[in-house]
């Protein structure tokens, strides 16, 4: 992918125009961070979507939610901060009622592939392309029934 192209998608995708819009988005949502206990320094969090949706998906909207976003500092990896993420995601999706969760994850992205479907038992459902400028990528869609 040509670097120009990643760096636009960046700029748009994390401007702070749009994560404010996001913050204020009734549908998509900041839901949990995690901090070290000693530093207080943001090691991750979760971003939920209430309103997105994919063909592919076996249970349909209203009754599942996006784990839209679960991004962890790269210092915090293999420390199970990741996993604590998901685990408040889960809790939160199954006291609101949804009956799956859903993400998309690039093909190519084996370590994150692993985390989904062996450590937390996400299933592939489907593909969708996911276009960053000029490159057309795929991204597997996974879900998980609650």
């Amino acid at each position: 992918m040509p670097a120009e192209d990643m760096q636009d998608y960046l700029k748009t995708s994390y401007s702070t125009d749009r994560i404010e819009s996001e913050i204020t988005d009734t549908q998509t949502f900041l839901f949990y961070t995690a901090r070290d206990n000693q530093t207080h320094k943001l090691l991750g969090f979760v971003q939920l979507n209430r309103a997105s949706e994919e063909p592919c998906l076996q249970i349909k909207p209203p009754h599942t939610i996006e784990l839209q976003r679960i991004y962890t500092d790269s210092k915090a990896h293999s420390r199970g901060v990741g996993s604590k993420l998901m685990a408040k995601a889960l809790e939160y999706s199954i006291d609101q009622g949804y009956k799956a969760i859903w993400l998309g994850v690039w093909e190519e992205n084996l370590k994150a592939q692993k985390f989904y479907l062996e450590r937390h038992h996400f299933d592939k459902v489907g593909e969708h392309d996911f276009t960053i400028g000029s490159c057309v990528q795929t991204d597997w869609i996974l879900e998980r029934h609650l």
